[in-house]
């Protein structure tokens, strides 16, 4: 996938792979749409680091040597999957000053959205910030910069990692 490597998010790709096989073939087939909210190679090293894993390669150990901690990647994997749509950041920006949330593929989970008050002098684009049900690390901001396509799919940069609700 030329995309993830492109814009260094190879390992929710390899990740995908292993845990989430239906989002790995479909990000492969053209006709897929859906919008994915990335999370970029660095931001797995940071999380390998917090979870006392020491980098991506720990994580990936411990998906492949632990069913409950596959269990919780592959939730946090599909609540990052909005299906059905190839939204722009522009298209975003519309659905939270409509006040939508964006369904997931993680079933019964939706990933809320409010259009920032602030204007960047740099951009002329107001902040949208992703609301996750899982508040254990805040909300994500999205990242502005050009609409990254994988067939009929689009890739949005975050500044964090979406957490679902582990216990619904």
């Amino acid at each position: 996938m030329d995309w993830a490597t492109a814009t260094n998010h190879s390992r929710t790709v390899e990740l995908a792979s292993v845990l989430a096989p239906e989002l790995a073939e479909a990000w492969d087939d053209p006709a897929y749409a859906a919008t994915l909210f990335a999370i970029s190679d660095r931001t797995w090293d940071i999380m390998g680091k917090n979870d006392g894993l020491g980098d991506y390669e720990g994580i990936l150990t411990a998906v492949l040597n632990s069913t409950a901690y596959a269990a919780g990647f592959r939730k946090i994997l599909l609540y990052n999957v909005h299906p059905g749509e190839a939204l722009t950041y522009f298209q975003l920006q519309e659905r939270a000053q409509q006040g939508q949330d964006l369904t997931t593929a993680l079933e019964g989970q939706v990933i809320g959205m409010q259009l920032g008050e602030d204007v960047s002098a740099a951009t002329g684009v107001g902040t949208l910030t992703l609301i996750p049900a899982a508040q254990e690390i805040g909300n994500a901001t999205v990242i502005f910069g050009p609409d990254v396509l994988a067939g009929n799919a689009s890739v949005i940069a975050v500044d964090k990692v979406l957490l679902p609700s582990l216990f619904a």
